[in-house]
């Protein structure tokens, strides 16, 4: 066994070093004035490339730059109307040639070190969560061999790495062989939102409106994450009676209940649950988590997101132990920014029983340990930077 992953690295990064020989010649195109980014490789218009997407495309510096986004679905791109923006699939040779020659790079999962970057590129990692939950890359204990040694050759391109907290950088430079230098003490900006009221507002009526709820209801949204390798189409076969989920909200909180049901971007199947609504197709998990009263999730980095907003948000483990034993924790669930419940009617009576005090001691507990970064100005902070990088290497040539 030993041997045979040691072979397998061996494959992998003879690999690498092929075909980054192949991608040289793309070198021939010159860097460009334009800014690439990339959600989930191609899946999403979201997440933290969005936020910063955003506010590049406002900024007047920037008014001569070109846009290139990754979004591999019509229907997706659809979602980005704008002028200078154009669009490339994953794996295209559009695709290739944009990564090579724009000036800026901006993702949530990194560039494959397959790709030759040059030393003028600002090649921006900003992740897809925080918080220190659950176990990825080498730390993670199913996760070993092409992984990790792909992990330890793309850090070396990274010239920027996001993070949320110093818990983040710590348990994040082991699992991916990031050197802790490289990261950006600033927090997520797709958090940002959660830090000003008029952003907060804006999402809940984005969200109302899209399904039709009537602005009085109290929001509840079911976010569990995926089970098996990523890709999988493993599905739990765990379902929640909705009907005790309402009455409990209830109960403890006197306004009629919504239930909105969001898997993980992993797993493609629709939802099958009755009495809720289906928000699969909403594009920005953000909105969802800004426009709920309440959140149920389980191993999700939502729950670090969610915590920023102070409202309840109840980790539904009821596959924990194993979970644990395949997977793997940073930090011990019972610790979490959340009401940690084990079953279906643990989860119940612990909506019914709702502390807000205790509750916001815990959360406010779990950040300070953590020692967040979090406080709304990261994307303000991480587009000067592109800014002064930028000069800088304008000013070098």
């Amino acid at each position: 066994m030993v041997f045979q992953r040691l072979a397998n690295s061996l494959g992998f990064f003879l690999r690498i070093r092929v075909t980054r020989i192949l991608m040289m010649v793309l070198r021939v195109f010159p860097l460009r004035k334009a800014f690439f980014f990339s959600s989930y490789e191609g899946k999403q218009y979201s997440c933290n490339p969005k936020a910063v997407f955003d506010a590049l495309y406002l900024d007047s510096r920037f008014s001569d730059f070109n846009f290139i986004w990754e979004i591999n679905n019509v229907k997706t791109q659809a979602l980005c109307p704008f002028n200078r923006v154009s669009f490339v699939r994953h794996g295209s040779l559009k695709y290739y040639i944009a990564i090579m020659t724009c000036s800026c790079l901006v993702t949530n999962s990194g560039i494959s070190p397959r790709f030759p970057l040059r030393k003028k590129q600002l090649n921006i990692n900003t992740w897809h969560g925080g918080g220190g939950f659950k176990k990825v890359g080498r730390a993670a204990n199913s996760d070993i061999g092409e992984n990790t040694l792909e992990h330890s050759v793309s850090s070396s391109q990274t010239s920027i790495f996001v993070s949320s907290s110093e818990l983040f950088t710590e348990v994040m430079s082991f699992s991916i062989d990031m050197p802790k230098e490289k990261f950006l003490p600033i927090g997520m900006p797709r958090n940002d939102i959660f830090f000003s009221r008029k952003s907060l507002e804006a999402a809940r009526k984005r969200v109302v409106q899209q399904y039709e709820i009537n602005e009085s209801c109290y929001i509840i949204l079911y976010a569990p994450t995926y089970r098996g390798a990523v890709g999988s189409d493993v599905v739990s076969d765990n379902v929640l009676s909705v009907r005790n989920l309402k009455e409990s909200f209830r109960i403890r909180f006197g306004r009629t209940p919504v239930v909105l049901i969001r898997k993980h971007y992993f797993n493609d199947q629709d939802s099958d649950y009755d009495d809720a609504i289906d928000v699969n197709d909403y594009p920005d998990m953000q909105d969802l988590l800004a426009a709920s009263d309440a959140l149920i999730t389980d191993y999700s980095s939502s729950i670090w997101d969610y915590g920023l907003t102070g409202k309840p948000c109840f980790i539904y483990a009821f596959d924990l132990d194993d979970y644990a034993r395949e997977r793997g924790f940073y930090t011990e669930p019972r610790d979490w920014p959340g009401v940690l419940v084990r079953t279906e009617e643990e989860l119940n009576q612990a909506i019914r029983e709702f502390d807000v005090k205790k509750y916001h001691s815990r959360v406010d507990l779990y950040y300070r340990k953590a020692r967040s970064f979090e406080d709304g100005t990261a994307t303000q902070v991480l587009v000067e930077k592109i800014g002064r990088w930028l000069d800088l290497r304008d000013n070098d040539e």
